[in-house]
Parts: structure tokens; sequence; C-alpha cells
């Protein structure tokens, strides 16, 4: 008989910016995982709650716990690039969580065995459940339209309501509030594109490894509870309307063909001005302003956009978008520009 091959090492990363009333249960229920080997790499992005300390304190317990701390403000994609850096590099996957979590004792596991089952799976998604309500979905999967609107499948409907049985575990996109990626991949595709700072970050990640030959797969047997809103609530709504022009359109611009951009880009940007009109002649200038900041940011940083967009048709690329449109890109949009509209003048 051929000896038994040792089980794969993971790196979990964990991004943290004020946690205070979640990082404890988060970082004791990762510890608790039942997979072995794993190291966890602990980024405190300039807290002042003193979340930081009750990881410093668990860290004199457990060899496999690193913490890192950053004296300044650093973007999310940019704090977990680091992370992944200073981390060794004996790990075979990269798993991503978010701060506000508490993994299931199997949550690994069963993310391991599914990208084990398959060298083509490039990432796994764990199925994320809020943990308030209870038995309400957060996420089975991240899902985009040929414009760039992303939505993650499921989000806010009981479970009961949804049949596992058969459910399309083949999704376009990972969440990074629990997911793992093969590190060899990772570092092949670009690791995140720090330009996005936070928002979008994963599902461009996801569509450079689905351009790269690789699928994404959701595993229903891995289970995370998941507190949100951790990152994006401190983020006011003008903010976050600003983050989704400004990082929506880069996505496209990189990602797309040649005859794709020109397709749908020049859609994405009329109808960003026209909600930008429409927001001005509502007297809501703070959101009009903000979809003008998106927009002028891509201009202004068009160098460094098209510098990525060569690096991902020429060294990422293995695919063509006809693979991907229907199946993986929807062909119909999949947030209705009335129900974008509303969520803008509520």
């Amino acid at each position: 008989m051929l000896p038994k091959q040792p089980a794969p090492r993971v790196l979990l990363v964990i991004v943290n910016k004020n946690g205070h009333p979640h990082v404890y249960d988060c970082v004791r229920s990762v510890l608790n995982t039942d997979y072995r080997p794993f190291e966890v790499v602990f980024f405190d992005n300039a807290s002042v709650d003193g979340s930081h300390l009750i990881v410093k304190e668990i860290c004199g317990q457990n060899d496999n716990l690193l913490l890192l701390r950053s004296p300044r403000d650093i973007p999310l994609a940019r704090a977990t690039n680091i992370a992944v850096d200073a981390a060794s590099h004996k790990a075979q996957y990269i798993g991503f969580l978010d701060s506000d979590v508490v993994v299931t004792r199997g949550w690994l596991t069963a993310l391991v065995a599914v990208a084990e089952s398959n060298p083509n799976i490039g990432a796994c998604q764990s199925l994320l459940m809020r943990a308030d309500p209870p038995e309400m979905i957060d996420g089975t999967g991240d899902f985009v339209d040929f414009i760039g609107n992303a939505i993650s499948r499921h989000s806010g409907i009981s479970m009961n309501k949804v049949d596992f049985s058969h459910l399309d575990d083949e999704i376009f996109s990972a969440r990074s509030a629990a997911m793992i990626v093969r590190r060899d991949l990772y570092k092949r595709v670009g690791e995140l594109d720090e330009s996005f700072a936070i928002g979008f970050e994963d599902v461009d990640l996801g569509w450079r490894i689905r351009l790269a030959g690789f699928s994404i797969r959701l595993v229903i047997d891995s289970l995370v509870l998941h507190k949100g809103g951790g990152s994006t609530r401190r983020l006011s709504r003008p903010d976050i309307v600003y983050i989704g022009v400004k990082n929506r359109l880069q996505m496209l611009i990189k990602n797309y063909d040649m005859s794709n951009v020109l397709k749908f880009v020049p859609l994405r940007l009329t109808l960003d001005l026209l909600a930008c009109a429409l927001l001005f002649l509502e007297m809501r200038r703070e959101y009009s302003h903000a979809v003008l900041r998106g927009l002028a940011w891509n201009f202004g940083h068009i160098r460094r956009i098209v510098e990525r967009r060569v690096f991902v048709q020429k060294r990422v690329r293995k695919i063509q978008d006809s693979q991907l449109m229907g199946r993986h890109i929807s062909s119909r949009l999949l947030i209705r520009p009335i129900d974008a509209w509303r969520s803008l003048t509520r």
C-alpha cells in the first residue's frame, strides 16, 4: 500500500479593524478548527478599541497564530497581501476570513476536501449564514452580470426556502468572508488587486481565477456564521456609492477582452452618468458627487488600470469571454435599474 499523503497546509488570514465585539469569538472558533495543519495570520489594521490586545493574549498560548499590527490604516486588499507575504511559504492553500465570523469545527476540512477532489478547482467558499437572525442565509456564492453588478446569492433568504439538494455549487466568485484559494494560483493571477482597496476585490479575484481556466465552488458542508457589516458599517452611503462606481468600472476594463470592453464599458459609463444627473436633480448632491469621484478615479488612474489589464490579458487569460458569458457572467441584469435607483434615493 502507498503511504498516506500528508494533508495540505493552509494559511488563514484575518484582517481586523476595530472588531472588539467579535474578534475573540472569531479567533477562538478558528483555533478550534479540527483540520491540521494550518496557521493563522491576524492583521490588525490600526485598531483603537483594544481588539488587538485580545489576540495578543491568545497568541501567547498558540504557536500557529501570528499577530501583525499596522500603526496606520491600510486598505483591506493591501493589508491582506501583506499578511500573506509575511507568513511562511509552506502553505498550499490560503484562506480568508472576516473578523466577524464564527466558524464550525469542520468548516476547513470540508473546503480542503472539495478543493483536493479536483485540481481544476481554484477556490471554494463556505456556506455563509447570518448569526442574527438565525436560519437566515448570508450568501451562497457571488455572481456578476455583464455590466459589473454583483450579488451574493440567496442573501437575506430563509434557509428553509432553499433546496440545497439541487443547488448549483458552481459559483462565479467566492466571498472573502470565508473562502480558500490555491496559493500558487493566487500568486499566478496577481493576488488581490490593491487598487480596489475594499469592495469588489474578491469578485475581481474570482474573475481572474475564472479567466485562468479554473472553477470556483460553494461547499455547503462548510458552515460559517457571519455577523456582517464589520467593514462596510463604518462607511457612509455616499462612500459605498463611490466604491461601487470606482471598482465596477475598473473591473470591467481589466478583465473583459477588447470587444467586450467596447461593448459594455460605454453602457456602464452611460448608466453611471445618468444616475449622476438624476441624483443631482433630486438634490442628492453628495451621491451625485460620489458617482463623479468614482468615474474620475478611473480616468485619473487609467495608466495603472491598463497595466493591470495587460497583465490579465497576456499572463492570466487562458479562456475566452464566450466561455464565461451566459452561465458564469449573466447576460441579464442582476440588479434592475429601478431597484438600484431606490437604494440610492430611499
